[in-house]
């Protein structure tokens, strides 16, 4: 009986060794005239895939482009249909969202580009027109592995965002840009990043833990933005101590800093 669990625990052990580090990277900017476009949003998305590829993350979403760009809800439910065993059989889950967003109660909302949500947008239509991700985690976390880490840049507005922790599991960690009723800073051209995103991203590049990197975001972002980022973690989750793997990334082209004067709607 020893011998067994001992030869168990020895290939659950390389198990997880051999367990691929995923990341589904999402940038939408092209939105419709009612909801608004956000130019930066995509480019915070590639600043990100680009780090996390160079990471060894694979992207089974977009293996070739690395990015999903301009996702709709369908689209969305269409990516993980498609890979959910994947994403089962992980080590590690990364989903990065750029874009229109939202939170109603205690739940992140995402918004595809098809969604058609006005600023003044009840907490109905935002249900209508988005999806929750309460119904999104669950697809994409591994069953064994470290766990899921959600990064969320985008707006938390919603008339009944609430005040408490953000919970998808003791094995998800969730990092968003804002408070609850917060909107996120937006850059106005295609090539800006934001401050938030940035930071984050070059704490990745080099090799910081989760929680040194959100710290290092709070600190910067508290100098200057009028914005504090939230993290919200269980006590028991690993994640917070899951450190980056060494990165071959090379800027293809320097990333302007953002103008702190705009705002993700």
């Amino acid at each position: 009986m020893k011998r067994q669990a001992a030869f168990a625990l020895f290939f659950s052990f390389f198990a997880t060794l051999a367990a691929e580090n995923l990341a589904v990277v999402i940038g939408n900017s092209d939105y419709n005239p009612k909801t608004g476009d956000l130019p930066s949003a995509a480019s915070d998305a590639r600043l990100v895939a680009e780090i996390l590829a160079g990471a060894g993350f694979q992207f089974p979403f977009a293996p070739e482009t690395l990015v999903s760009e301009n996702l709709t809800a369908e689209s969305l439910r269409s990516g993980i249909r498609r890979n959910r065993t994947r994403f089962q059989d992980a080590n590690l889950v990364i989903l990065y969202y750029a874009g229109h967003g939202a939170q109603v109660k205690n739940d992140l909302i995402f918004l595809g580009v098809d969604a058609v949500v006005p600023p003044n947008a009840s907490d109905s239509m935002l249900l209508s027109e988005g999806k929750l991700f309460a119904s999104i985690v669950p697809n994409l976390k591994p069953t064994n592995g470290v766990g899921m880490l959600v990064i969320f840049d985008a707006c938390r507005i919603g008339s009944t965002a609430g005040q408490g922790s953000i919970n998808y599991g003791d094995d998800v960690g969730v990092i968003c840009s804002t408070q609850p009723l917060q909107r996120a800073d937006n850059a106005k051209d295609k090539v800006s990043s934001s401050v938030f995103t940035e930071t984050f991203a070059q704490a990745m590049k080099d090799r910081k833990t989760v929680r040194e990197s959100f710290e290092l975001v709070s600190q910067r972002m508290r100098r200057e933005t009028d914005k504090t980022p939230a993290f919200y973690l269980e006590p028991t989750s690993r994640i917070a101590s899951f450190k980056f793997p060494p990165t071959t990334y090379i800027s293809r082209s320097p990333v302007q800093k953002l103008n702190v004067s705009a705002t993700r709607p």
